[in-house]
């Protein structure tokens, strides 16, 4: 079974809305086919030449539209060139497109691109939108005299040397082929986008798999950065246009071709609706595992199982995050941290310095002090000192040549050191912690007071 193919060549200005069914146009176009007749398309022409009466003529061509058909196999004739004068001249138009056969020698796909510049040069207007066919077996075998004869049976054209430049200036291009690997191989050549038929392809299978309309791309994929968890979101940019109805995609895989990885970064199959006709954007969530920060150049491509799509292959620049980047409150957050951690540390030192604050009463028997008076408090670090002035015991914060004693807290307790030792004549028995005991001290004058240091709870 011969290999076939068929291209699918639409010239991107025909994206304009209106340009969906010839009744609902306001404005002419330029639609122009060309068609392989040679002996190896014999079993799919009847097949082409339904799907062009069809979808072509009935469904798109309208009066005052320019129609080309270049016939072509070893050689190119220009079977019809006419301006549409109505619905009568379309049935003849018809009539010479089912009159086609496939009974030439040779297949030269070169000659058949070199006739479709020329008449696109020569024959239309500029300013008009155009639509272009190319319908072929793909199988590339002209004369052993053309100047695009190859041993390979490549096919050497001009056009394809500028394929990227021309796609961008809005050509979309669909290679539908019967037989698997020169279909792929032709598509490849024209970077276009592959549909495989089954091996005997009817027009009614013509009709399923070829899109309704066309789906460009607008600008460049974007990605956001990839988070701590692999999660990233691409958002696509597109135009819908030639749609009766808001048209359905489905992607099942987007594959990743990179040194270090290969693998679906889509976790599920991913539907979305587009508009029938206008700009929009999608979003389709990814996983990207176990990579390190940095910045990746990938090679992708989106596997569909819809009919309608976009362009399979593009590359993608994607970013994984630094632990910083996915967490930037994180940084301020741990200063923050390390501040209050400084501060108690700092508060710990200073409270170990200065150990736990005592409060305590100091009860004179023979000549108590004022109710509010006879309350002090005992730090560590904060020596104080019992002072007597005139039969008056008290205690203040720095000595003077009044202070007897001096009071210092411990750990253990409040501990007094005995600066005058004539002024304490039991100053032997004093214990290592005062509080609660009774201490015997002389007053100037010669008597002796009975005082104690209790601690207030």
């Amino acid at each position: 079974m011969l290999k076939k193919v068929f291209f699918y060549i639409s010239i991107m200005c025909l994206l304009n809305s209106s340009f969906l069914f010839a009744d609902e146009r306001d404005y002419p176009v330029d639609i122009i086919i060309a068609l392989d007749k040679s002996l190896s398309m014999v079993e799919e022409i009847d097949a082409v030449k339904e799907y062009i009466n069809t979808a072509i003529i009935d469904d798109k061509l309208q009066k005052d539209d320019y129609f080309l058909v270049v016939s072509f196999f070893g050689r190119s004739t220009i079977t019809i060139s006419t301006m549409i004068e109505g619905e009568e001249h379309k049935k003849v138009i018809k009539q010479y497109i089912s009159t086609i056969g496939a009974d030439g020698s040779y297949t030269d796909i070169g000659r058949a691109l070199d006739a479709m510049q020329q008449e696109i040069e020569f024959n239309t207007d500029a300013t008009r939108q155009k639509l272009l066919l190319l319908i072929t077996d793909g199988l590339h075998n002209p004369e052993p005299t053309s100047k695009y004869f190859t041993e390979s049976g490549i096919v050497s054209h001009e056009y394809l040397e500028n394929i990227d430049e021309t796609q961008k200036d809005g050509w979309k291009i669909i290679v539908i082929g019967i037989g698997k690997q020169s279909a792929r191989e032709i598509a490849e050549e024209f970077h276009a986008e592959y549909i495989e038929t089954s091996d005997n392809v009817t027009a009614e299978e013509l009709f399923e798999i070829i899109p309704e309309g066309i789906i460009n791309l607008t600008g460049d994929i974007e990605v956001t950065a990839v988070d701590i968890s692999g999660n990233a979101v691409i958002t696509v940019p597109y135009k819908s246009s030639l749609y009766k109805e808001a048209p359905e995609v489905v992607i099942d895989s987007i594959q990743v071709d990179s040194p270090k990885y290969i693998s679906n970064i889509l976790s599920d199959t991913y539907t979305f609706i587009l508009t029938a006709e206008g700009e929009g954007t999608f979003e389709i969530p990814i996983v990207i595992p176990d990579f390190e920060p940095g910045e990746y150049n990938f090679n992708i491509t989106f596997n569909f199982s819809s009919k309608e799509k976009f362009d399979a292959n593009h590359s993608l620049l994607i970013k994984v995050n630094t632990l910083w980047e996915n967490f930037p409150w994180l940084f301020p957050l741990l200063i923050a941290l390390g501040i209050i951690i400084l501060i108690i540390l700092v508060l710990v030192v200073l409270r170990a310095i200065q150990g736990k604050a005592l409060k305590f009463r100091l009860i004179v028997e023979e000549h108590p002090l004022g109710k509010g008076k006879d309350e002090f408090t005992a730090k560590k670090g904060k020596d104080m000192y019992i002072r007597e002035t005139l039969d008056i015991f008290g205690i203040v914060p720095k000595k003077t040549r009044k202070c007897i004693a001096k009071l210092a807290l411990t750990g253990s307790g409040l501990r007094m050191t005995i600066i005058k030792e004539d002024r304490f004549p039991d100053f032997i028995g004093i214990p290592e912690n005062v509080l609660g005991s009774k201490i015997i001290v002389r007053t100037e004058k010669g008597e002796d007071f009975n005082i104690r240091f209790i601690e207030i709870k």
